[in-house]
């Protein structure tokens, strides 16, 4: 299950601890729960990772960073180091 909100911001609840909003207008994707924030800028190709307790954060480039939407999907693709994720909604 997910919220979207005027077509523009999609939030969903992985599990209890996270949730993941992605800002469909400014190509932003954002993971947070109790101890971080994770947030990738898709336009500007980069990575923020906060931890919450004591502020720390690491900013950094991405090589590799997608965001693709159509009317069945959306695909969010990035690379950290050799680790490449890709979270896929389908849109009902």
């Amino acid at each position: 299950m997910c919220e979207f909100i005027d077509n523009k911001i999609l939030k969903y609840q992985e599990d209890s601890d996270n949730l993941n909003t992605i800002y469909l207008d400014n190509l932003v994707y954002i993971r947070e729960n109790k101890e971080l924030i994770f947030k990738i800028d898709f336009h500007n190709k980069e990575f923020q990772y906060t931890l919450k307790e004591n502020n720390y954060e690491i900013k950094d480039k991405l090589t590799d960073c997608l965001l693709e939407r159509n009317k069945e999907e959306i695909k969010l693709r990035y690379q950290i180091d050799e680790e490449i994720k890709e979270i896929l909604i389908k849109i009902l």
